[in-house]
């Protein structure tokens, strides 16, 4: 798994693999579950 605080991405990196859990239960891994179609990751970040 990537350290994603070591450094921003530049034009042409890889997008690294990230596990993201889904707030419906289960996880998708990135960006593998992009690779077939477009689509929109929105990512919060904060406390409720």
């Amino acid at each position: 798994m990537a350290n994603l605080a070591s450094r921003p991405l530049d034009q042409g990196d890889m997008f690294p693999e990230i596990k993201v859990h889904r707030l419906g239960g289960g996880s998708l891994l990135l960006p593998e579950f992009l690779a077939k179609d477009y689509g929109v990751i929105l990512i919060l970040r904060g406390q409720w």
